[in-house]
């Protein structure tokens, strides 16, 4: 089984979480996509983030009647700290028959990795995929020479392009590519919510209608 693995906090998942991850599905082939909805990150623990039981939920019904997107609530469910190396092993000892997994990252994270806890180890134990939109200079020249050899770069690649395999003596591989091409951010949902404007078109149906009865982002809330 092909996995592709999105983690992130999800507060809200909008409309460009989808758009990228239709065209991920399209590139590499998965059979499944799991949404891993993270603990409060360390990188932005100066906001507040929505109550996993919320950001859960709208996780929940915004892949309801899609079989091929899963939620997992492997790292809510596991006790602090938090590390992404630790979340990809569970799921691989969860999941035998998709080692490795395909984790996909924004270019931020990518650009941050050799500040994740053993980001050499996380390199080795999984497929990473780098998404960024189209024209973002992504820069490798911080990791060492070892882990560049493993970059496969599909910007410039049609999406129906047979993604390389890992040669011979090969595990893993990290990809980048230029699939995050709707600009929207949870940071705008959040504010538009606040406001009190509208959210069509922004998030599911689904997710737009438990924030607004929850009364998600508000000022009071």
């Amino acid at each position: 089984m092909r996995l592709g693995v999105f983690g992130g906090t999800f507060d809200p998942i909008h409309v460009g979480h989808f758009a990228l991850v239709e065209r991920l599905m399209a590139r590499f082939g998965f059979d499944r996509f799991m949404f891993v909805p993270a603990h409060v990150p360390p990188h932005k623990q100066s906001r507040r983030i929505t109550h996993p039981c919320h950001r859960v939920a709208m996780l929940a019904l915004a892949t309801d009647g899609h079989e091929e997107l899963v939620l997992s609530t492997t790292e809510l469910d596991s006790d602090p700290p938090h590390y992404t190396v630790d979340t990809v092993a569970k799921l691989h000892a969860r999941y035998p028959e998709a080692d490795p997994i395909y984790f996909v990252m924004g270019a931020d994270s990518f650009e941050d990795l050799t500040g994740w806890r053993d980001y050499l180890r996380l390199v080795e134990s999984c497929h990473i995929i780098v998404t960024a939109r189209p024209g973002y200079d992504l820069d490798a020249d911080h990791l060492p020479e070892d882990v560049r050899q493993r970059i496969v770069d599909l910007r410039e690649t049609p999406i129906e392009t047979p993604v390389p395999e890992p040669g011979e003596g090969e595990r893993t591989r990290i990809y980048l590519t230029a699939d995050s091409f709707v600009d929207l951010s949870s940071t705008e949902v959040r504010e538009r919510a606040r406001d009190g404007r509208s959210l069509d078109g922004l998030v599911p149906g689904a997710v737009a209608d438990y924030i607004s009865k929850q009364e998600l982002y508000s000022e009071h809330s």
